[in-house]
């Protein structure tokens, strides 16, 4: 997700390579690629307190016609074909810019459907805000569950709200949640995902958002994430429909589409936000923010620049949308109305359902750093976006797919002969032959952020780079695209797996790719026991039973 470890090691040999592509040197220009959280000086915590706020209205969930705004024409249908299962928000919400600090305060119903086949006793929360050295405190009361009041449960240090149900949510039900909640974030504090710092607010999750069922056996994920793991994030699909009133010189990007704006007397308005499929939501505010806006494809790309940065805003234009076009064209269209890039106070590069951010520091007009950013950021859209993950815990299954999504931008980005992809590739190639050479631990791509620690941007991006390059070799191109499309068809608004990938691989190629995978990823569920258990002896199937039938793409 974040890029700033990757391109640690990236950055300087790929400047120089894509240099004289570039309309204007930055060579003196790398970004500042500082630490998780930026030490400013923030002023003093001030409690403040909730207010009651109004009942919200009642919400018919059977009607979605505001959500078509969301997507583009010909894919309005996937708000129906999700209906079923998807998480769905209905929020309203304050957003107050202090001197001191940043304030959101707001109410939500939130309806969950068990899409599982066996009974759920309890739903839970993640109040992502919470999670440690972000600078944000979130509250929640007046939590109800089908109108009727409950007391929640708040474990693993206020990041998790766990809600009981007096009967188990069965198979196929659903069930009505509603709260009142506030986020305050001091003026100072900025990290990757979370700021109020200088002239932007920005802020991920900033509401009370569902955690992910895994089935009876796993339960809830509650999983206590590290002060350090920036990837934080992991959720399923949702529907919002968010209704948010801030003073009319702000400014506010956010994930989704904006379909009314009610202006009122105070000096405020009230933004209707809807989305379609997404899986998170994401807000960026300030009063100091220009934009610009153009379309490809039947997609807005909307593109927001401080002072001073119009120049570089044009040039963040054309990259956006000219790897929209790729990505659409190589493994299938994205499917939203909107789009947005958005210059900002963060180490590097970061993305979020229908938002890319880009570091201030990358910011200049035909830099080849920011140019990278919004590729790889970009990519996510498809890797991470449509198809999702859990990002802390398994990083690569996005990570390493999206690292490669960036060769897929230079080979068709330029009528150059590919020679744009061939720096890029010799690049990612070197870096990891250099890292082997010189005695760098060469580690299985399957753990997690945590257990990567500083190895991260080495053996998820680079690493994952070289071993899908590695698998386009082996496969062949055609072969290979035809794999990745079809992968993209069958998970899209899905979660993902290693075995997912896997079988989808298989099935484009016809090969037992099982061996290849364990060699680089390392062990995941669904891998042949052959592969990486010496003492494993396959049964003999019963002489009356048929050989068992191949993996159907989508079953």
């Amino acid at each position: 997700m974040n890029s700033y470890k990757k391109w640690s090691c990236l950055l300087l040999v790929l400047i120089v390579l894509l240099g004289a592509c570039s309309s204007e040197s930055d060579s003196n220009r790398l970004p500042t690629l500082g630490p998780t959280v930026t030490p400013i000086p923030h002023a003093t915590a001030t409690f403040i307190p909730m207010q009651a706020r109004p009942d919200l209205p009642t919400v018919d969930w059977s009607d979605v016609s505001d959500m078509y705004a969301a997507m583009r024409d010909d894919y309005r249908g996937d708000i129906d074909k999700v209906l079923g299962w998807a998480n769905r928000y209905y929020i309203e919400a304050n957003l107050e810019l202090g001197p001191t600090v940043a304030i959101v305060s707001g109410s939500e119903r939130v309806l969950y459907t068990n899409w599982h086949e066996a009974p759920i006793p309890e739903i839970v929360f993640r109040l992502y805000p919470n999670f440690s050295d972000t600078g944000s405190n979130l509250r929640v009361t007046n939590v109800q569950v089908e109108g009727q009041p409950v007391n929640p449960v708040l474990s693993i240090r206020e990041t998790v709200l766990t809600i009981p149900l007096d009967q188990p949510l069965m198979p196929g039900d659903a069930v009505e949640i509603s709260m009142d909640f506030m986020l305050t974030h001091e003026r100072g504090v900025l990290t990757t995902d979370y700021g109020f710092s200088l002239q932007q607010f920005q802020m991920l999750n900033w509401f009370p958002a569902l955690s992910v069922y895994e089935g009876p056996e796993k339960g809830w994920w509650k999983n206590r994430l590290p002060a350090n793991n920036v990837d934080n994030f992991y959720s399923e699909i949702a529907l919002h429909d968010i209704k948010l009133t801030h003073a009319e010189k702000v400014v506010v990007a956010i994930s989704g589409v904006t379909i009314d704006t009610e202006v009122h007397d105070d000096e405020t308005v009230t933004e209707h936000i809807v989305t379609g499929p997404q899986r998170d939501n994401f807000m960026v505010a300030s009063a100091e923010l220009g934009k610009i806006s153009d379309v490809v494809d039947g997609t807005t790309v909307n593109v927001y620049f401080f002072a001073g940065g119009e120049r570089a805003a044009e040039w963040g234009m054309e990259v956006g949308l000219r790897s929209i076009s790729v990505y659409n064209r190589a493994f299938g269209d994205f499917p939203y109305a909107e789009m947005d890039i958005v210059q900002a106070y963060h180490p590097s590069a970061v993305e979020f359902p229908g938002i890319t951010m880009i570091s201030t520091d990358a910011w200049s007009n035909g830099s080849p750093t920011m140019e990278l950013y919004i590729a790889h950021e970009v990519g996510h859209q498809w890797w991470y976006g449509m198809v999702g993950n859990n990002n802390g815990e398994e990083p690569w299954l996005d990570e390493s797919l999206t690292s490669y999504t960036e060769g897929v931008y230079y080979r068709n980005a330029y009528n150059d002969n590919e020679e744009r992809y061939q720096l890029w590739l010799d690049n990612e190639r070197n870096i990891f032959t250099s890292f082997l050479a010189n005695g760098g631990n060469n580690q299985p791509m399957n753990q997690t952020s945590s257990q990567l620690g500083g190895g991260l941007g080495i053996m998820v991006y680079v690493k994952g780079t070289n071993f899908y390059y590695q698998l386009e070799q082996l496969l062949g191109r055609d072969v290979f695209m035809q794999a990745l499309r079809s992968y993209l068809a069958d998970m899209k608004y899905k979660l993902t797996s290693g075995y997912d990938i896997l079988t989808h691989f298989e099935a484009a190629s016809g090969q037992d790719l099982d061996a290849f995978f364990y060699e680089w990823v390392g062990y995941f569920d669904g891998l042949d026991p052959a592969v990486y258990d010496p003492d494993y002896v396959a049964e003999a199937p019963p002489a009356d039973t048929e050989a068992a039938q191949p993996f159907l793409i989508g079953g």
